[in-house]
């Protein structure tokens, strides 16, 4: 009879421990949604991960679809983290050529303003790269509400090879993408893609 008790007791507290797991990570998902800088994907990740959370809530603790939502979760939190980082990153970067730029216009207070602009557009890399930084976000956007599911490794991917190729605004995107030139994406995700481009 006691050890029936204990075996329900230990039974017990791990079902608890793996709630309290699956909470905290929940929050972290949350936590990590809310610094996305852009507010459209901002909310619809939020929406993406509680809708996510909640239609797995009735899951017994230690099944295999569980396991499966649970690692899933881990994997989604990780590439948000990861992406976030490459973003930090890429503001550092921003903040930096920013920096040297005023410096080198400080500097060059007699050189006439033809000459700066040569200059700026000759030898400092952290305009292109701000510019860069522009259509990229552009593009994020665009991607993010036409394919809101999309994992953040995906969307990275999609996005720095849709700015290689030159579709980089809202017009190219909208008006001057063809079927052929999403053949570096995936099967479903292009294919949804061409139905939104379709509507």
């Amino acid at each position: 009879m006691a050890t029936s008790a204990t075996a329900f007791s230990s039974a017990a507290a791990a079902k608890i421990k793996k709630r309290l797991d699956v909470l905290g990570l929940y929050r972290k998902c949350l936590r990590c949604a809310q610094d996305i800088p852009d507010h459209g994907s901002r909310a619809t990740f939020d929406i993406y991960i509680r809708d996510g959370f909640y239609s797995r809530k009735d899951l017994f603790p230690n099944s295999r679809q569980a396991e499966l939502a649970i690692q899933d979760a881990q994997e989604q939190l990780e590439r948000m983290l990861y992406f976030q980082s490459i973003m930090a990153q890429k503001q550092t970067q921003k903040v930096s050529s920013r920096e040297k730029s005023t410096a080198e216009l400080t500097k060059s207070d007699d050189v006439s303003r033809t000459t700066q602009s040569t200059t700026l557009i000759s030898s400092d890399e952290g305009v292109v790269s701000n510019i860069n930084l522009a259509k990229m976000g552009v593009v994020e956007d665009w991607l993010s509400k036409a394919l809101p599911e999309l994992h953040m490794d995906d969307l990275h991917n999609y996005v720095l090879h849709l700015v290689k190729e030159g579709f980089d605004s809202l017009t190219m995107l909208e008006q001057e993408l063809v079927p052929e030139d999403l053949d570096f994406m995936k099967t479903a995700h292009k294919r949804v893609l061409l139905r939104v481009l379709n509507r």
